[in-house]
């Protein structure tokens, strides 16, 4: 569960005053599972396998506009160049947090690309093992979790 008080050692949420943004910005840490569906003469195998990545957006949860990922991998390395209120620094996490909701449609979006994704890097290195007769069916399983929150605000 999410800490929005801040008082847990390994933190999932946080906020910090930044110059590596010149604009209100939120990470996701956000894992999707799928069910890899195999099948090969007439068997079915089917696997749980995992994969997270990272998803940022700019401005306001209700209306956000989502990075790409070389702009989210930059953000990664942002350092704090400012104190953050507790209190600021709960507001902003909880307002987050509060509109997960609104942003569910997007992170499914992102579990259906990746797994269809999945699936080509699957072709391609099947056809290179030259491996005929093989089918693999990526499901994803919804919700995708999101395990932290991080929003990175403008130093003023």
């Amino acid at each position: 569960a999410f800490d929005i008080q801040g008082r847990g050692m390994a933190r999932r949420c946080g906020a910090i005053l930044t110059k590596a943004v010149k604009g209100r910005t939120t990470l996701l840490l956000v894992r999707a599972r799928f069910h890899l569906v195999l099948k090969r003469r007439g068997q079915e195998v089917t696997t749980l396998v995992e994969d997270a990545a990272t998803l940022a957006y700019s401005g306001s949860p209700e209306a956000p506009t989502w990075l790409s990922p070389v702009e989210t991998e930059k953000l990664l390395s942002a350092a704090p160049d400012s104190n953050a209120l507790p209190e600021q620094i709960k507001t902003q996490v909880k307002r987050v947090v509060d509109s997960l909701p609104a942003l569910r449609p997007k992170l499914t979006q992102w579990a259906e690309n990746r797994a269809r994704e999945i699936v080509e890097t699957n072709r391609r290195v099947r056809f290179s093992a030259k491996e005929a007769g093989v089918t693999l069916e990526v499901r994803p399983q919804l919700p995708v979790d999101v395990l932290a929150t991080f929003v990175l605000l403008p130093v003023t």
